[in-house]
């Protein structure tokens, strides 16, 4: 079963505009880390909430956080080969 490609909307923060999602098969979530304050080296613990209108209807994950440390420059030529 072939899904077709989403489209990407505008991500929203505090009512301005930051960062950039995409949702199908996978949800994709482009933030910029420096438009959030975060440096290089530093630990980010994240997790979705997905509200409709006042109510918290789904926390992924459910429990916990999703971590990890913010690339510095050197992450691509460490993690990735052509």
């Amino acid at each position: 079963m072939s899904i077709p490609p989403a489209s990407p909307r505008p991500g929203r923060r505090d009512g301005e505009a930051l960062g950039r999602s995409a949702c199908a098969r996978v949800l994709e979530i482009a933030l910029p880390f420096a438009a959030l304050g975060l440096r290089a080296g530093q630990r980010v613990a994240l997790a979705l909430q997905i509200v409709r209108g006042e109510v918290s209807v789904e926390r992924i994950p459910r429990l916990g956080y999703v971590t990890f440390s913010v690339p510095d420059e050197d992450f691509e030529r460490i993690h990735w080969r052509v």
